[in-house]
């Protein structure tokens, strides 16, 4: 018997559209926010839309940072909210050729906007300084942890040989203003596995969880997702630990104490996003139990393998799942997938049994 019952789901944009990320407003509007234009691609800016009904009717509000065309750039942006209630998103702008979309060989930067608590108007994107000058990775909104400082994930891409070397955390102590320290929450001292897909969130003030999507460098087939933990706000994390989960882009909510339910893509047949409910401590994760929350319904590609390569990447139909709180039992996920040639976002509301 599965551990949750599915309630509805809908669609927030069929615009070609994917890398959904959602927060609640405190009047308890949902603001969903994503890419527009290629889909998983990413062609055009980022948008966003909301909900007044707990994601049952969804509603375009606009555009968060637009594309432009001299220089030419594209954008993919993710939310996170603060303590006083503005929306900050935060993601990468590529600058385009138009012809290039290869991972990894875009020149890029990662950037902020901030929206006031309505959500209503957004700000001019800010850029967030790296130390290194290669191309990067931004899946994960901006953290922003109880003491009042941000970590802006990132990871790094320096070449075709070490994609994912490096997941990093840009530190701002007031508020974006500057971003003085840079710390490294996943990397392989052997340099053999890489790590995509960061996620990011903290539990208890002061201790952070965070997953990746793990592969082996250089060859990039999937090994099992990797977690690792840290005690002091982001400034150190432990030694990376493998999960017992072969999935890809994986995202953790936390429920309290030890128990996370854990939302990932798995791409091997038979396809589909998978939700864990998982206990996590500091050496091990055990899964309690474990259901497909979706499952394509048409063939819109080829299943992976975990020895398929980096090339296989653009053949991906569905992804970058994620959760958030409607109350103490239900759930809202967005994610993006293919439809007919069409990219789109939706959102599925559940409920824990």
């Amino acid at each position: 018997m599965s551990f949750v019952k599915v309630i509805e789901t809908n669609c927030i944009s069929q615009d070609n559209s994917a890398f959904p990320t959602i927060v609640k407003l405190e009047n308890g509007d949902l603001i969903c926010g994503f890419n527009v234009g290629g889909g998983p691609e990413i062609t055009g800016g980022s948008d966003w839309a909301r909900s007044t009904d707990k994601g049952g009717v969804w509603k375009r509000e606009g555009c968060i940072l637009p594309s432009t065309g001299n220089p030419a750039t594209v954008n993919s942006m993710r939310l996170s909210r603060t303590a006083d209630g503005r929306i900050l998103a935060y993601g990468q702008r590529n600058y385009s050729d138009g012809e290039n979309t290869k991972f990894g060989t875009l020149k890029n930067e990662a950037v902020f906007c901030v929206a006031d608590p309505a959500c209503r108007q957004w700000s001019k994107a800010v850029v967030v300084p790296h130390r290194s000058s290669c191309p990067l990775e931004v899946s994960n909104p901006i953290v922003v942890l109880t003491d009042g400082r941000w970590l802006a994930p990132a990871a790094l891409l320096p070449d075709a040989e070490h994609l994912g070397e490096k997941v990093i955390v840009s530190e701002s102590c007031d508020e974006g203003k500057s971003w003085n320290n840079e710390y490294v929450v996943f990397t392989d001292p052997n340099r053999e596995k890489g790590f995509f897909e960061q996620k990011l969130i903290e539990t208890e003030p002061g201790k952070l969880l965070a997953f990746a999507w793990t592969v082996k460098m250089g060859e990039y087939h999937d090994l099992s997702n990797h977690f690792a933990w840290s005690e002091d706000g982001g400034r150190s994390w432990e030694k990376a630990i493998p999960a017992p989960i072969n999935g890809q882009t994986l995202s953790p909510f936390w429920l309290g104490r030890n128990k996370f339910l854990l939302i990932y893509n798995y791409r091997c047949s038979p396809q589909g996003i998978k939700l864990a409910l998982a206990e996590i401590t500091s050496s091990a994760c055990n899964i309690l139990d474990e259901t497909f929350l979706w499952r394509p319904t048409n063939k819109t590609g080829k299943s992976q393998s975990s020895k398929d390569g980096i090339e296989a990447f653009d053949g991906f139909a569905f992804g970058l799942p994620s959760l958030t709180a409607l109350d103490d039992k239900e759930f809202l996920a967005v994610f993006w997938n293919k439809v007919n040639g069409t990219y789109g976002v939706n959102s599925i509301k559940f409920r824990l049994l």
